[in-house]
């Protein structure tokens, strides 16, 4: 009888509201704010998670055995994390109504999302989404466009704040589901072609910067720099396609820049 009771007082557990997972999602904003080198980012996940593992667990030693738990190592995309912390979360609420869930189970989710959420995130929000909005901005403030940083801070943050709230969601719903959901997503695919765009931007830069000494008649000045543009993307994309980095590519570039100055051809 004892063991039904508890059973009992098992499935009655708290449920999370709305305003519980919001406070989770808010505090998801400050992940990195606690980042150490010995656990990394375990304290700013057991931070986000503390305000739903509060209302789940009530007692207090289960309480702390569930915030000691998530202060485990653990390192992950600040941006994408949040797909894995609304599938915890939801698993936690599974665990303390008494479903068939260990915390091994839990545990074991968390650590194998942990890698590949770092990787996709890393890959599309670090090394294509922020540097293709860069050269844009970049090309729209050389053309005189004043609102430039504003718009690059209200654009580059559409798909983050996506991640944060909608993404937090829907590993709660999906919970480990969602990895295929973000498989659907193929962000590594939308990561090659936001590089390219980049590139194409970058060779379209070049005869805007590079100023010529003498001066052609206009329709002369418009056709050469019609033809630079073409003639910069042609150039950018081909250091492209012999899968030259990034980072060597951007040397070049500014090798070549610098000596068109030394040679007065770029002011």
């Amino acid at each position: 009888m004892a063991v039904d009771s508890g059973k009992s007082m098992r499935q009655n557990a708290p449920c999370l509201s709305k305003l519980d997972l919001l406070r989770v999602i808010i505090r998801s904003f400050i992940f990195q704010g606690s980042w150490n080198f010995k656990k990394m980012q375990n304290v700013g996940f057991a931070f986000s998670a503390a305000p739903a593992l509060r209302r789940l667990y009530p007692d207090q030693k289960e309480q702390e055995a569930a915030l000691g738990r998530h202060l485990e190592f653990y390192n992950s995309h600040p941006y994408m994390a949040s797909f894995v912390l609304g599938a915890i979360i939801k698993m936690e609420e599974r665990h303390s109504k008494g479903e068939d869930i260990k915390i091994e189970d839990i545990l074991t989710f968390k650590k194998a999302m942990m890698g590949p959420m770092g990787a996709l995130g890393d890959s599309f929000f670090w090394a294509s989404w922020r540097p293709f909005l860069g050269a844009l901005a970049a090309a729209l403030a050389l053309i005189g466009w004043k609102l430039t940083p504003i718009a690059f801070l209200l654009v580059y943050n559409i798909p983050h704040f996506y991640v944060k709230f909608f993404g937090f969601w829907q590993g709660y719903i999906l919970e480990r589901g969602i990895v295929e959901q973000i498989r659907k997503y193929d962000l590594f695919r939308c990561s090659a072609h936001l590089k390219s765009f980049m590139l194409i931007i970058l060779g379209a830069m070049i005869p805007v910067v590079i100023k010529l000494e003498c001066k052609p008649p206009s329709l002369c000045l418009n056709l050469i720099e019609k033809l630079g543009i073409v003639l910069g993307i042609l150039i950018i994309s081909e250091f492209f396609r012999r899968k030259i980095t990034l980072t060597r590519l951007l040397v070049i570039t500014s090798s070549i820049c610098i000596l068109l100055g030394i040679l007065n051809i770029l002011k």
